[in-house]
């Protein structure tokens, strides 16, 4: 389309836009492609209707209310990491584990990775692993916040005692890792539960691990009725076998934000995700539950290690929450740069707006070094069309290669810049030629 002088630094821009609004272009830069018709991956989708729910339920929340959203950066990047999976960089991450389903999933994921590898070692070394589970019994008119600080007495009761640590002693037991969890059922309402993975010298037979639940169980049960709780039945209330590694693979929030919608527990129990899928989808109820959850667990660690385990199995300082929620691949492509009206714009359209960026980010980076090749071969001749499943424009045309109207041509480039611009259901993404680099595109 035509071009207008622009008063700063001499750059131009199409008819209908405006100094502030938008990003600029240079006379001569390559054609618009347009993209549209991007469906986000299920396991995405299901996230962000999460992360809604989130920010529906906790307005007053204000790191939360801002996370992937305020701009702690003079500029914000548009980024596709080495495995092809685009982000925002230069935004405020709240590293709320148990409230944020984007920092949660982040999070965990980077802890299980963390733990995994160092579990498959030891277990590859010949040496032993354990998982204790230990639960307790509960009923619907218990309070979570209580049930927590009975279970925190009754484990520190029964980890001080004499026969605990002979056990361990025998056992060959030389540090553990713990991991908290919460479900909650509509017959026994909240049910927390430990898991913990015991790192031992040598293998054990199974008549060792027998006896020791054995053991362990009965001291279990003294230290639920030492503290209130209702004593547990000896085949429940403390489980000590093998499946470590089975748990660790499977763990955390990233396993169940990708099956929040569906996953359900025994007897039709509900974790944290699936009680905020169902708040988002409506349901009261679940959306008082998921308040407490997150109210009782502020502050709480999700995973511990034992002192000294980290180092021997050769791990470095272990990162708060926080500093995994802001960790960054190094190996990233930069797509695009947002200053700071441009995000503004940006966050003004909504969250749709941003989430339809990044999925046709990820589509484009599936398909540019495809789509180079054609162009430099002269496959398509002038036309510069990216090879997507999808409807694409280039040069004003559709997907059938029909020439536009000027007129059509000056409404689709309304909105553009640097490799990505954007109207309301569309983006416009810019071809950079091998070596070439935009002002936006950095």
């Amino acid at each position: 389309p035509p071009l207008r002088k622009d008063p700063r630094e001499g750059l131009q821009q199409p008819p209908g836009g405006h100094a502030g609004r938008g990003p600029l272009l240079k006379q001569g830069d390559p054609p618009l492609v347009v993209i549209t018709s991007i469906e986000a991956r299920p396991w995405k989708a299901e996230r962000r209707k999460l992360q809604k729910a989130a920010r529906t339920l906790n307005k007053m929340n204000a790191r939360l209310q801002g996370c992937g959203l305020r701009r702690i950066a003079s500029e914000v990047q548009l980024v596709l990491s080495s495995t092809g999976t685009a982000s925002f960089r230069g935004l405020l991450r709240c590293g709320q584990l148990w409230t944020c389903p984007e920092c949660a999933a982040k999070i965990t994921e980077q802890r299980r990775q963390e733990l995994r590898g160092p579990l498959a070692e030891w277990e590859r070394d010949g040496r032993g692993v354990l998982l204790e589970t230990r639960t307790i019994r509960h009923s619907r008119q218990d309070d979570l916040g209580a049930l927590l600080e009975k279970i925190r007495a009754a484990a520190r009761w029964y980890k001080g005692h004499k026969t605990y640590r002979e056990v361990r002693l025998r056992l060959g037991a030389v540090g553990n890792v713990r991991a908290l969890e919460a479900t909650h059922g509509d017959a026994n309402g909240w049910h927390p539960h430990e898991h913990e993975i015991w790192f031992c010298k040598d293998l054990l037979t199974e008549e060792q691990t027998a006896e020791a639940t054995a053991t362990l169980g009965a001291l279990w049960q003294k230290a639920c009725a030492r503290v209130g709780l209702a004593t547990p039945d000896l085949e429940h209330g403390l489980v000590l076998g093998q499946g470590a590694g089975e748990y660790v693979a499977k763990w955390g929030a990233a396993e169940e934000l990708t099956k929040a919608h569906v996953k359900r527990g025994k007897l039709g129990s509900r974790t944290p995700w699936s009680l905020l899928a169902d708040a988002g989808d409506g349901d009261e109820r679940a959306g008082q539950l998921w308040l407490e959850f997150t109210g009782v667990m502020k502050g709480r660690h999700q995973l511990q290690w034992s002192r000294g385990l980290r180092e021997q199995l050769g791990l470095n300082v272990e990162k708060t929450d926080e500093e995994l929620a802001e960790h960054a691949d190094d190996a990233v492509t930069t797509v695009a740069t947002f200053t700071a009206i441009e995000w503004k714009d940006v966050v003004r359209r909504g969250d749709g707006y941003r989430y339809h960026l990044l999925d046709c980010a990820e589509q484009l980076g599936a398909t540019a070094t495809g789509t180079r090749q054609q162009i430099e071969s002269g496959d398509h001749g002038d036309a510069r069309r990216m090879s997507c499943p999808h409807e694409t424009f280039d040069n004003g045309g559709d997907a059938n290669g029909k020439i536009a109207t000027e007129g059509e041509r000056d409404e689709r480039a309304h909105h553009h810049g640097g490799r990505v611009g954007t109207r309301d259901d569309q983006v416009l993404v810019r071809e950079v030629p091998p070596g070439a680099r935009s002002r936006r595109a950095g």
